[in-house]
């Protein structure tokens, strides 16, 4: 007993008290055995309670615990117990207690408790910044986008104004809004680029692409601002470039406009030198390039920020220069993507030199050859331009209406037109008949647009027509959600008919059409068969509001949204996307204020068209 390591006592039922304790406690607690067991002073020492009844021991068959207390030097020590009745007779005779300290486990216990606790503060802290990191960055995307709509319809009244006959101080003043608006529209789109970056929303579409023509292409595009400042351009490119490699060209272009802008930008005399070569990296190859001019130069401090977003070398610069620092950001940000490198050497006063290297997927002839359909093939372009055969389109839309106005867009262009009014008729007229190119309506009774993209991409002789999506929907995410279903693009309604025009255009190089404008005429004519459909949807939709229809209520205020859309409804448009942002939100409340708005505006509607 005198030797073991824990504390050892005995308790008497009998007589309600101690009778013996080791040595131990001494060791532990600083109190010798007879100074405890005076007055029975071990009850408060062992259980920090001078009160504590043992009465209720006599009925137990164990006991155990920790008991936080205190040594003969007031320092906390913490206990653990465990009492073991001695039965005589069937009765208790005595309690045996054996305790030992376990402070230092409770602290470590304690510290790893606390530590975790930070741990957690800590990984909720940065969600929390993320989460706010994202919703600055959705803000922007959408800020940027809709700031982007009214900006687009700006340009497109500049470019229709100087069209008209116009004085000379009428003329340059155009040019003047025309400028600054496409400056303006550059700094949106380039917000729009860098929260796309940070929100994880840009994905690669590598196809197809001849390099040397991509290059002739980038020099023409910056040769007007080298001759507006005197500069000349040094080309060197390699003849082991191949012709042919599988690249997102889009992004590709991106880059090395962003930083051919800012090598003529920042260079006042001399010239641009664009080296371009392939080099071997274990058995890949690798597109290494290199811009290079004579400008100002970028101190060494500021090479390793030159990549971040809205930075610039100094104030100054930003003055004398101008620009919003995130060409070279978002640059930066599309190599990764492509998994390639980009660096920037430079002094101060001399010129600086970005390189960009890119890994490769060459392709050969054959392989083009084998993954394009005719609407992509160059001999399929000639002779479309040879033998004026029109593109032949499918459009899959469900809305009678929608299907007139749609289809008058694209006979005004020249273009030859074939209705499905469902996906599961869309599939049966690929069957049966061959098509250039689908414009798909995603939202359809029977089947929607998803469903039918998903199945014609199932047919092998299928799976490189292009698709344009279709869709009133225009929030983040829907046009991925279209592309990855096996949509080629996608555009949103309501859409002017030259915008139509131009997203066919762009899976058909050098097809050109002349529109007959006059669609204007063609919309009178069904204006009244507008009417009366809307007339039916919107007594729909109160109905549907009256059952508290939630789904229902989606789906026909989406529908007043793109129909009337379409046919220059634009607040009644607006109005069906409102309630149908509340039905998602699930807010009867919202939707009731907004119905009678469009109660009202369908009243004024009527009250025009008559």
């Amino acid at each position: 007993m005198k030797n073991i390591r824990e504390i050892v006592s005995i308790f008497d039922p009998g007589e309600n008290r101690f009778v013996f304790v080791n040595q131990t406690l001494e060791n532990i607690l600083g109190y010798t055995p007879k100074e405890a067991l005076k007055s029975n002073l071990l009850t408060q020492l062992l259980f920090n309670n001078e009160n504590r009844p043992f009465d209720d021991f006599r009925n137990l068959r164990t006991l155990s615990g920790v008991i936080r207390t205190r040594r003969e030097d007031g320092s906390p020590v913490y206990l653990e117990h465990v009492a073991i009745p001695i039965y005589r007779k069937g009765h208790i005779s005595q309690i045996v207690i054996s305790s030992w300290d376990v402070s230092e486990r409770i602290q470590m216990e304690r510290a790893l408790t606390a530590s975790n606790k930070m741990h957690q503060e800590l990984m909720e802290a940065r969600e929390q910044a993320q989460v706010a990191n994202m919703a600055k960055n959705q803000f922007l995307a959408n800020m940027s986008h809709e700031i982007r709509t009214p900006m687009i319809g700006i340009m497109g009244a500049v470019d229709l104004l100087a069209e008209s006959k116009l004085a000379d101080q009428e003329y340059e003043n155009i040019e003047i809004i025309r400028e600054c608006g496409e400056q303006l529209l550059n700094i949106i789109n380039g917000i729009l680029d860098m929260s796309k970056l940070e929100l994880g929303m840009m994905e690669l579409y590598p196809k197809a692409c001849n390099l040397p023509d991509l290059f002739t292409r980038l020099v023409n595009i910056v040769e007007p601002m080298l001759k507006e400042k005197g500069l000349s351009i040094k080309l060197d490119i390699s003849p082991d470039i191949p012709a042919m490699v599988k690249i997102d060209e889009a992004k590709l272009r991106q880059v090395l406009i962003n930083i051919f802008y800012n090598a003529v930008k920042f260079t006042n005399r001399g010239y641009i030198t664009f080296t371009a070569n392939i080099e071997e990296v274990a058995a890949v190859p690798w597109l290494s390039l290199a811009i290079s001019d004579t400008g100002i130069g970028i101190p060494d401090y500021e090479t390793e920020n030159i990549f971040t977003p809205f930075t610039q070398v100094d104030n100054s610069t930003s003055r004398q220069y101008g620009g919003t620092g995130l060409g070279l950001f978002i640059s930066k940000k599309l190599v990764d993507l492509m998994q390639g490198d980009i660096d920037v050497k430079s002094q101060e006063g001399l010129g600086s030199t970005f390189y960009i290297k890119i890994p490769l997927e060459v392709i050969s002839d054959l392989e083009v050859n084998q993954n394009t359909t005719p609407g992509f093939n160059n001999n399929y372009e000639d002779k479309l331009l040879t033998d004026f055969a029109p593109i032949r389109v499918l459009l899959v839309e469900d809305n009678g209406l929608n299907q007139k106005i749609v289809s008058q867009m694209l006979v005004n262009y020249g273009f030859e037109i074939t209705l499905a009014n469902n996906g599961l008729e869309c599939l049966r007229l690929l069957q049966e008949m061959h098509f250039d190119i689908i414009l798909m309506d995603m939202q359809m009774p029977v089947m929607d647009g998803y469903e039918a993209t998903r199945m014609i991409r199932q047919y092998e002789k299928l799976q490189n027509i292009p698709i344009i999506a279709m869709t009133a929907h225009a929030m983040t995410g829907d046009r991925e959600k279209c592309l990855a279903s096996g949509c080629t693009s996608y555009i949103a309604k309501p859409f002017k008919a030259e915008e139509l025009a131009q997203e066919i255009r762009n899976h058909f190089r050098g097809v050109g059409h002349n529109p007959n404008p006059d669609l204007n005429s063609f919309i009178n004519e069904l204006l009244p068969d507008f009417m009366a459909q809307l007339d039916e949807m919107i007594d729909s939709l109160g109905l549907a509001f009256a059952n508290r229809n939630l789904e229902a209520i989606k789906s026909i205020s989406h529908d007043i949204k793109g129909t009337a859309g379409m046919y220059g409804f634009r607040q009644i448009s607006d109005s069906a996307a409102a309630i149908e942002a509340a039905a998602r939100e699930e807010s009867f409340s919202l939707v009731n204020s907004r119905l009678e708005q469009l109660y009202q505006l369908h009243k004024e509607a009527n009250s025009q068209v008559g």
